[in-house]
């Protein structure tokens, strides 16, 4: 793994743990949720075969915050989603459908959106859930950073797994990833 400014990694812990709390997960876990949160520095065709390999082979449909040096805010959310058939990396986007509702992830490349289910999992469902898509976006980034301006100090149920990339393969580290 890259050396690391701490404050940089702190950041992009708080976003794991606030992307979490948003989708409406339980801080303690549950016996069956497959979704993982991750964060990495960047992404290619290498990451992206690494993202997918990770996602398949620990049994998680991975949220991926792409960071790029020297930012604040991540530039982009991916999802390496799995089938019955493989794993695919697409992009996503964070919106709100309700105030009191859980976030939930659009995919506008499908026109699909992603709820978390009763069982932990990502259900796929058609469509957009809101008329006013900009707006549920701005919505959507209002409560994540909110949510991360709450985490001032990582809570004690918070724990990070560093998993590096082959260093073959050149690709960009995959910093932290909620176990």
């Amino acid at each position: 793994m890259r050396n690391m400014n701490p404050a940089r990694a702190l950041a992009w812990q708080r976003h794991i743990v606030a992307v979490r709390e948003e989708l409406g997960l339980p801080h303690d876990g549950t016996g069956t949720c497959s979704i993982n949160v991750a964060a990495i520095d960047s992404i290619d065709t290498n990451s992206g075969h690494d993202l997918t390999d990770f996602a398949m082979d620990s049994r998680f449909d991975l949220i991926v915050a792409v960071w790029p040096h020297h930012s604040d805010t991540p530039q982009k959310h991916v999802i390496a989603l799995r089938s019955l058939t493989g794993c695919e990396l697409i992009d996503s986007e964070f919106i709100e459908a309700g105030r009191k509702q859980p976030l939930s992830l659009y995919l506008p490349e499908r026109d699909q959106h992603l709820v978390v289910d009763g069982r932990g999992n990502l259900a796929v469902q058609a469509g957009c859930p809101v008329a006013d898509l900009p707006r549920a976006r701005r919505r959507a980034a209002a409560r994540l950073r909110k949510a991360e301006a709450r985490l001032s100090t990582m809570p004690d149920w918070a724990a990070f797994d560093a998993y590096a990339v082959p260093p073959s393969r050149r690709a960009p580290s995959i910093y932290a990833t909620f176990v």
